[in-house]
């Protein structure tokens, strides 16, 4: 797990599925909680459900997860300058909390991208 941070602020997580079990590793108060799972087959969790608890939240946490192919990513402060690149693959993650990003596929690439919802159309180019 590597930490992205500008001024102070989190901008984001670089994370990897690398260790068994269940393996959170974003802060409660975070808007997008990520966690890894890797369980060896057979594992069972038990039933469950989660109490419907109303959330607020003032930002949109995104996350990204590639299954395979090559990402890199840039990711910008608030004040819109570049302040770090960097590169995920199969197996790993990216979670943007803050600033803002560019996306540059390197190979052909299957991933998933995740963010809290409801979905609004917020999107702001520059």
């Amino acid at each position: 797990m590597v930490k992205i941070t500008h001024n102070a602020e989190l901008l984001g997580i670089k994370f990897n599925i690398s260790k068994k079990g269940f393996r959170s590793f974003t802060e409660e108060k975070l808007s997008l909680q990520i966690s890894t799972v890797l369980f060896p087959g057979g594992t069972t969790i038990d039933p469950h459900y989660h109490k419907p608890i109303r959330r607020i939240t003032g930002n949109l946490g995104e996350a990204i997860v590639v299954i395979d192919g090559k990402i890199r990513i840039s990711i910008f402060g608030k004040n819109k300058k570049l302040v770090r690149k960097i590169i995920i693959k199969s197996g790993e993650g990216f979670v943007l909390y803050a600033g803002g990003h560019k996306l540059e596929f390197l190979e052909t690439t299957r991933a998933f991208e995740l963010k809290n919802g409801p979905f609004i159309f917020d999107r702001v180019d520059f």
